[in-house]
């Protein structure tokens, strides 16, 4: 169920209870998605890192590729 909540002044949207927003939890999503690529790209060949990167972000949900291209730097 999606619901409208306030977040530093600007209204998000809230899913399951995850508000990504530029702060908060989409910082530390990033940062933990940005640790997992820099350890596992150089391992991985092309259509491996883009299976990787469409996972994460069906995980996270709407706005989920966006987060993923940004940790990826895509």
């Amino acid at each position: 169920m999606r619901e409208r909540v306030a977040w530093e002044g600007r209204f998000d949207d809230c899913l399951d209870g995850r508000v990504l927003t530029s702060c908060g939890p989409l910082d530390e999503i990033r940062t933990q998605l940005t640790v997992k690529f820099t350890v596992l790209f150089p391992h991985l060949h092309e259509r491996q890192r883009r299976l990787l990167m469409a996972a994460e972000a069906r995980v996270l949900g709407h706005g989920g590729v966006r987060v993923v291209a940004r940790a990826a730097s895509v």
